[in-house]
């Protein structure tokens, strides 16, 4: 768990230094405010294809059911969503459904963010 929140502050950080971080408002969630930037995220182009980080902000009302979604897009119908829930749980969501990482997949993970986000 430590290293989650770990990766989550980190992501943080790496969202603070880049010069193109989308705003996304309320609007584009069911049951949120619909005029506040409620999430904050970039992408970055990897090997592996493309990682995209989002974190929710502060002003979201009612706060989201996640902290930050890390959406790795390997090309065609090779998708992967993961999130980081509020008690730093890194969970994987496919067709709406949550599952938990065993260890393989979180240090699979792991590693691949931390090498997008130098």
């Amino acid at each position: 768990m430590i290293e989650v929140e770990q990766l989550y502050q980190t992501i943080l950080a790496w969202l603070d230094q880049q010069p193109q971080v989308k705003l996304t408002s309320g609007e584009a969630y069911p049951g949120i405010e619909r005029d506040v930037p409620v999430v904050r995220g970039a992408a970055a182009e990897t090997d592996f294809g493309k990682i995209e980080f989002n974190v929710t902000t502060d002003d979201a009302h009612p706060h989201f059911e996640w902290l930050a979604e890390i959406s790795v897009d390997r090309g065609g119908a090779d998708y992967t969503r993961y999130l980081i829930q509020p008690d730093f749980k890194l969970v994987r969501v496919q067709r709406k459904e949550i599952t938990q990482l065993n260890d393989s997949e979180l240090s699979d993970l792991l590693k691949l963010c931390r090498s997008t986000l130098v």
